[in-house]
């Protein structure tokens, strides 16, 4: 072998050797490194299992103390709805009998028991009627009701004539005191126009003088409008009611004469 291939061999071990060693001391250090990771997570693991010891302490002591009382159950005295009694008006030819009941309220049944707080309410039974004939309707013949339309007539006719009259005499009253309203108010309306164009006192001293007594004015013709209206207005209503009273009464007669 010549020295040239000795020397290349000798350098070819020497490399391998200090690259052996560099990796044997990585190694050592990676294996440092790892147990210092170890040991800083077993002392987290410490600290956070203090940490639940003393939360588990706490909560043992919470516990053992007593929790304070309920507030108590409130008590309502039983309430009683009176039911609404049904109204039976009589008919022509008709008798109706009525099966006497008790008034006295329900009471629930024994043994029975409510939830705490719960509203009792007794309800009272609604009366039995029984009737014992039925009813009888009777029917008017076209010619009839034709004969019964013109006696109603003939006894409406005064009190027609008199609304009629009672009719026209109001519009004539509201006619009047519209005009009289209408006038006064123009006259409201050009005296104000001039307020507007004075200031201070003098304004003042204007309204006082001129525009407040029309208002004054205008104010009692209202309240004389109403107080001559309102009779003629209330006997209006009278004649209506006793016209509708005779229309009723005559068709409401059995016999179909309208007496």
């Amino acid at each position: 072998m010549g020295r040239t291939s000795a020397l290349a061999i000798c350098i070819l071990f020497g490399l391998a050797g200090v690259a052996g060693t560099l990796a044997t001391i990585q190694t050592l250090g990676v294996g440092d490194q790892a147990g210092a990771d170890v040991l800083a997570a077993d002392g987290m693991v410490g600290k956070r299992k203090k940490k639940l010891d003393s939360w588990e302490k706490q909560l043992r002591s919470a516990g053992r103390r007593t929790p304070p009382g309920l507030p108590g159950i409130p008590s309502y005295a039983p309430v009683v709805i009176p039911s609404g009694g049904t109204s039976s008006s009589s008919t022509t030819q008709t008798t109706s009998q009525t099966t006497p009941t008790s008034t006295s309220t329900t009471k629930p049944e024994k043994g029975s028991k409510s939830a705490p707080g719960e509203e009792i309410v007794y309800v009272t039974p609604e009366p039995v009627i029984k009737t014992v004939q039925p009813v009888v309707e009777t029917h008017c013949s076209e010619a009839e009701t034709k004969a019964i339309k013109e006696q109603v007539k003939a006894r409406i006719a005064p009190l027609e004539q008199e609304k009629q009259e009672l009719k026209a005499r109001i519009e004539r009253i509201e006619a009047q005191f519209k005009a009289q309203e209408q006038e006064l108010r123009a006259q409201l309306e050009t005296l104000k126009t001039e307020a507007e164009t004075l200031e201070g006192d003098a304004k003042k001293q204007f309204k006082t003088t001129y525009i407040d007594p029309l208002e004054d004015e205008l104010r009692q013709l209202r309240v004389d409008k109403e107080a001559q209206l309102a009779p003629l207005k209330a006997r209006m209503e009278e004649l209506k009611a006793q016209i509708e009273k005779i229309w009723t009464d005559a068709f409401a007669n059995a016999d179909c004469t309208g007496a």
